[in-house]
């Protein structure tokens, strides 16, 4: 009896041991992975700064030089120009995405409430888009009242929009991207993104405001680097907002963005 019990207990400790075996292996992959992710945060960081810093002197280039071929005419030359500033300039927002992606998932997200006409700010940011949707073969509009004033934070909307109308281009396949703008009740801002593109699936919405998520696109479709939909979340989340999708396949997607007015001073 006493041998019986004495292998039991020996083979309780060496299945306790086995067990402390596997709880260690696993403390030291879940250790490998946060250095990896660290490092990962780390390197994104960097290539967004140093992809962005020369950009913006390359920039300058192409501005000068267009402006000297517009001097003499040179029509082939300016189309020419006008191009590699298009490329130049999501190259630009691939960074700025990056660098967005990395200070959110390092810090809290911090908003600098200011007072503003929210139609403007739709109206000229869908301007500034309009060589962007020429590149993508895309018509894009813009649907606000004449003036609405609202309290939010102007970078962390214009990167909202910005990140929701890429996204839009992308799926649009040559048809329009419209960017609307609505006050459904008091303080409380709604900003809708549509296409008629090619829909997304069920699946695919479920976890599309996921951190580097690639979804399926169209061949014409260029891939982006799965954090633009993430950023614009947690930028609605620090307004306080919500952010829904409506789509199906071969239908079109409907992007609602619902934020409140900020108090006077709001960090996060």
């Amino acid at each position: 009896m006493t041998t019986v019990q004495g292998t039991s207990v020996a083979a309780l400790k060496e299945e306790d041991r086995a067990l402390q075996r596997e709880i260690d292996s696993a403390q030291e992959r879940i250790q490998s992975l946060t250095k990896a992710v660290a490092l990962r945060d780390e390197l994104l960081s960097i290539a967004g700064h140093e992809l962005r810093n020369p950009m913006h002197e390359l920039a300058l280039h192409l501005t000068l030089a267009q402006k000297l071929a517009e001097r003499y005419d040179a029509t082939d030359v300016i189309e020419r120009l006008q191009r590699a500033r298009s490329s130049l300039d999501r190259f630009v927002e691939h960074a700025t995405v990056l660098l967005d992606a990395t200070r959110m998932q390092t810090s809290e997200v911090r908003l600098s409430p200011s007072d503003l006409d929210l139609a403007q700010l739709v109206q000229e940011l869908v301007a500034s888009k309009t060589d962007e949707a020429t590149f993508y073969g895309t018509l894009l509009a813009a649907r606000t009242p004449a003036s609405l004033a609202f309290r939010c934070d102007r970078v962390a909307i214009e990167r909202v929009l910005s990140n929701l109308i890429l996204n839009a281009f992308k799926h649009a396949s040559s048809g329009q991207v419209v960017v609307e703008l609505n006050q459904p009740a008091d303080r409380v801002a709604e900003l809708i993104v549509r296409d008629d593109g090619c829909g997304i699936s069920e699946l695919h919405r479920q976890r599309m405001f996921n951190k580097f998520e690639q979804l399926a696109r169209p061949e014409s479709a260029r891939a982006g680097l799965g954090l633009g939909l993430w950023i614009v979340r947690r930028l609605v989340e620090a307004h306080g907002g919500t952010v829904a999708i409506d789509s199906a396949p071969d239908a079109g997607t409907v992007f609602t963005v619902r934020i409140a007015e900020l108090p006077q001073s709001k960090a996060l």
